[in-house]
């Protein structure tokens, strides 16, 4: 009995997208993500807490001058929040062309971060504030400085 020899197929094995990185020969790539959102989330409650700052905790700090203790960590959240504004703009410009799935969690973190700096920066409910960073500061900023070397690690 005679067999047909007919070719041997090689088994179609999908390529493996990677989504962790831009390659140099795939089209630019813009990433809405770090161009819109982020720092959209960024200079909203930004400017909210600033707002609030000035019309409601400055006139409340005129008028009993002894809460001035409460007022130091409403300007110090302040002043973090511009320094974590200043690293993400720098991060925009060296993610602006490429995508991660860690983007993902950027967002979740940088607006977790905001709303707990806008949290220190209300009168009330500053002590809820101070706490919450108090006992997130170190795993945040492990995370966080994790997340941007991974995503700097996938982009080269």
């Amino acid at each position: 009995m005679e067999t047909a020899n007919f070719p041997q197929q090689q088994p179609i094995i999908p390529q493996a997208v990677n989504l962790m990185s831009y390659h140099a020969d795939e089209k630019p790539y813009n990433n809405k993500t770090w161009t819109v959102l982020i720092p959209a989330i960024n200079k909203s409650i930004f400017i909210i807490s600033l707002l609030v700052l000035c019309l409601i905790d400055i006139p409340y700090l005129v008028k009993v001058p002894s809460l001035f203790i409460f007022f130091i960590p409403m300007v110090i959240s302040i002043l973090l929040f511009v320094v974590f504004l200043y690293i993400e703009n720098d991060l925009k410009q060296s993610y602006k062309n490429s995508r991660s799935l860690l983007d993902i969690l950027f967002v979740v973190l940088i607006t977790i971060r905001n709303i707990l700096f806008f949290l220190n920066v209300l009168p009330v409910i500053q002590i809820l504030g101070i706490f919450a960073v108090g006992v997130l500061c170190i795993p945040y900023i492990i995370i966080y400085v994790f997340a941007i070397h991974r995503r700097d690690k996938a982009s080269a």
